[in-house]
């Protein structure tokens, strides 16, 4: 009785092995973890905690809708609600304030901290609720620089590419909200590379309210002028983005595709449905992406002094 159990037993475990080799999920291989790649990866990842701009745009965010912040310790803050906050509450933000940290070693070890990246639902929310507001879409600054004459004008455009496909489709994978800046001088010539953003932020000066008000009047043709013009060059830098897209979401189609037929010769569970449901949302979302608009953003006159 024991042999007869001991050889059943063996017959059942080969026939097992044999239905998980013919069966093999090449996704599920894919995606196990891989050296080296795994480690280069987590490298990357320190490196991103280790160089995140997160703390200075936060402190930047809390300070302009009135949100209170005090030191807790070396690595962590504390976070409440201000008196004078300009909204009426402040996303993820509980009445009583919430600690937070921006070390991740700090947040495993005091469950109390809320670790902040730029996942974070209250970070997210939070720019959303910027996004949402229209804060800083119209601006002015004067510029005292050798690459800009004084007296004259630019006009900085910042356009993007939204794909509107529905949520489900996830078609921010190929084509995620993609920024595309302009920088016009009064001729119309492009001026972009000349005036980065980065040389923008270390030496312009936001005017004062009063003062664009008197600058804006007299140039309301001129820049009625210069928006047609660069909306038709970010419309030329509109397509290779789109393009690229397409060939990423094509190319993912066509690998997933290959899987799933391969699978289905030794998988009967593979159903002929689900290559026709992924055929049915490639065509979608290539026609989302393909419509993708092109939106005007934010918009900053620059006075050269």
């Amino acid at each position: 009785a024991v042999g007869l159990l001991i050889e059943t037993a063996h017959r059942l475990q080969q026939e097992a092995s044999e239905q998980l080799r013919r069966g093999r999920d090449r996704l599920l291989e894919a995606n196990s973890c891989r050296e080296p790649q795994a480690s280069a990866l987590r490298n990357r990842l320190q490196q991103e905690d280790d160089r995140s701009t997160l703390p200075d745009f936060l402190e930047s965010l809390f300070a302009a809708y009135g949100v209170e912040t005090e030191q807790h310790s070396a690595d962590a803050l504390v976070v409440r609600p201000g008196a004078q906050m300009s909204c009426d509450s402040f996303p993820g933000l509980p009445p009583n304030g919430v600690t937070c940290t921006f070390d991740r070693t700090g947040a495993l070890l005091h469950e109390d901290r809320q670790f902040l990246t730029w996942e974070h639902p209250m970070v997210r929310d939070a720019m959303q609720m910027l996004l949402d507001s229209g804060r800083g879409n119209v601006s002015a600054v004067a510029l005292r620089h050798t690459a800009v004459t004084p007296g004259s004008l630019l006009l900085e455009l910042l356009y993007v590419i939204e794909c509107p496909a529905p949520k489900r489709l996830q078609a921010g994978r190929f084509l995620p909200p993609t920024l595309l800046r302009l920088v016009l001088d009064q001729q119309a010539r492009q001026r972009t590379d000349e005036l980065s953003y980065r040389l923008l932020a270390e030496n312009a000066v936001a005017l004062d309210r009063a003062i664009v008000g008197r600058l804006i009047t007299p140039l309301r043709g001129l820049i009625r002028e210069l928006l047609p013009r660069g909306e038709a060059l970010a419309e030329s830098q509109r397509q290779p983005v789109i393009d690229s897209a397409l060939q990423r979401l094509l190319q993912e189609h066509s690998a997933e595709r290959e899987r799933l037929v391969a699978l289905q010769r030794f998988n009967p569970s593979v159903r002929d449905e689900e290559i026709e449901m992924l055929d049915e949302e490639t065509g979608a979302l290539r026609g989302y992406i393909r419509g993708a608009p092109l939106r005007l953003d934010a918009l900053r006159l620059i006075v050269g002094i």
